[in-house]
């Protein structure tokens, strides 16, 4: 009987020796055992892409890195982070939101959607009156070459697409074709609308 309650005693030690070994254990232990990126890790390859991360947090307290890039007509504020179980790096900026009784006209978010077959990394999307663009990476075994794919993408496809998310150029058939010398800005974008991104 006293054999049986060591025993017993025992286990319950070993288990309370695991659950505090698990408490202190790396919350990116996924990124680690897959060559993922950590947060430092992420910030470390922006740094060596030549960007300037700014380390900011959401209101729930998620940390993101905020990266500004420009290219071809626009100049884009984008948000970067780790999603919550550590495999996926999300990219993610908004456009202008529509005003009050305005809509997207059908051929526009038509395009928008049709636009996702064309891409590798990123997609349109559309959330509280406004289309967002987010990009997406596996956090497995991450190259910087990869990264900046990615990125590079964003640009590109905001700087094609203009036609699509500033409304002053959806009555103007040809502005595809013929691209202002203007730099359009870029609404800075909030949680929730980033948050949706990484639950789909």
């Amino acid at each position: 009987m006293k054999q049986k309650s060591f025993n017993c005693i025992t286990r319950a030690w070993l288990v309370a020796l695991v659950l505090v070994a698990f408490s202190f254990a790396p919350q990116n232990a996924f990124a680690a055992e897959s060559g993922g990126l950590d947060q430092a890790g992420l910030k470390q390859m922006l740094e060596n892409l030549g960007y300037e991360p700014k380390t900011k947090k959401y209101d729930s307290g998620r940390q993101y890195y905020e990266i500004k890039k420009k290219g071809g007509t626009v100049t884009l504020t984008m948000d970067l982070y780790i999603s919550n179980n550590d495999t996926m790096i999300w990219s993610f900026t908004s456009f202008w939101p529509l005003k009050e009784g305005q809509k997207f006209p059908n051929d526009v978010l038509l395009e928008a959607m049709t636009n996702n077959n064309k891409t590798v990394y990123v997609h349109f999307s559309f959330f509280k009156n406004r289309l967002t663009l987010s990009g997406s990476l596996a956090n497995h075994n991450v190259r910087a070459v990869d990264l900046r794919k990615m990125l590079d993408e964003m640009l590109v496809v905001s700087d094609r697409t203009r036609h699509l998310w500033n409304p002053k150029y959806w009555n103007n058939k040809t502005a595809e074709k013929k691209p202002d010398a203007t730099s359009a800005p870029v609404e800075k974008k909030d949680e929730k609308k980033a948050e949706k991104v990484e639950k789909k």
